[in-house]
């Protein structure tokens, strides 16, 4: 019985507790007898008849309880790992001095420093020289150009100035109507309201239901159970057998099927919630799969076949 695998069967037992189930519900939900997973939620690996089935047996618990296993597996492991080294760090060695009256030795700089600062101070001085260099040459272009336009605009000044004044027609009075005639009637912003999706089986079947990025539902659904999923903005929903289950979208039964008749990953947005809830989107499918299969076969009319 490892720590590792004692850690995992308490947080699997931690989490059904807090989510109201009894081992009598997952275990027919799983089909995995009660005594197998109380040896899991105590760790016991030497219980079952191997290490293999502790290990897909406790992935399966996790994934009905909504867990990610790996991913829990990882956290537990870097847990432990943390502890390990914490207890393991040695202590800090006394390091021995020894005292001593003479006066230590002052640094000498080296040759290669000193070539070191030549070459810094010769960089130097080349950039201050070009800085100069490039500063001489725009004050003199600066200057050519000023003495150019100052010609021109001596010789602007010699001429005389012709003014043409317009009689502009006075503009006639606009008569104040407070804004009486401008339309004030604009609707209130109304932000979507939540996309609501419930799932009820009929029979033995599973769901799944991602809701703005989180996973909401991923089990073998129980008969008669209702599973309620709420999002703000989208949501992905697979359903194993669509003709067992009841899929309402907004306090209204919907029908998701596809043309195939699955229902896998079908995405509901606040773009299309309305088309799906009137029966459009499934309406829109269907036609758009008639019309596919309809199509012509080339091979067919001509009596050869396609390449």
């Amino acid at each position: 019985m490892s720590e590792q695998h004692k850690k995992l069967g308490a947080l699997l037992k931690l989490e059904r507790e807090r989510q109201g189930l009894d081992l009598e519900d997952v275990s027919s939900s799983l089909n995995i007898p009660e005594d197998s997973l109380q040896k899991i939620e105590s760790g016991d690996q030497e219980g079952l008849p191997s290490p293999l089935y502790f290990d897909l047996f406790a992935k399966s618990y996790a994934q009905t309880l909504g867990i990610d296993f790996q991913a829990t597996m990882d956290a537990i492991k870097d847990e432990l790992a943390g502890a390990e080294d914490l207890s393991s760090q040695p202590g800090d060695e006394p390091t021995a001095e020894i005292a001593t009256d003479r006066p230590a030795p002052r640094a000498q700089p080296s040759a290669s420093e000193g070539d070191k600062d030549q070459k810094s101070l010769k960089k130097f001085l080349y950039i201050a020289g070009a800085f100069v260099g490039l500063f001489i040459i725009f004050m003199i272009i600066n200057q050519i150009f000023w003495s150019g336009d100052s010609q021109d605009n001596e010789h602007v000044a010699e001429e005389p100035a012709t003014t043409v004044v317009e009689d502009d027609p006075e503009p006639e009075p606009q008569e104040d109507t407070g804004g009486a005639a401008f339309d004030w009637d604009v609707p209130q912003y109304e932000p979507p309201k939540d996309l609501e999706l419930t799932l009820q089986a009929r029979s033995e079947s599973w769901g799944a239901v991602v809701a703005d990025g989180d996973t909401v539902v991923y089990r073998n659904l129980t008969i008669g159970r209702l599973y309620r999923a709420t999002a703000k903005h989208r949501m992905r929903v697979s359903v194993g057998v669509p003709s067992v289950v009841t899929v309402t979208l907004n306090g209204q039964e919907v029908d998701l099927r596809r043309p195939s008749g699955r229902i896998y990953d079908v995405l509901i947005d606040q773009l299309n919630v309305e088309s799906i809830v009137s029966g459009a989107d499934r309406a829109a499918q269907i036609e758009k799969a008639n019309a596919t299969t309809s199509q012509p076969n080339p091979a067919a009319a001509t009596g050869g076949s396609q390449p």
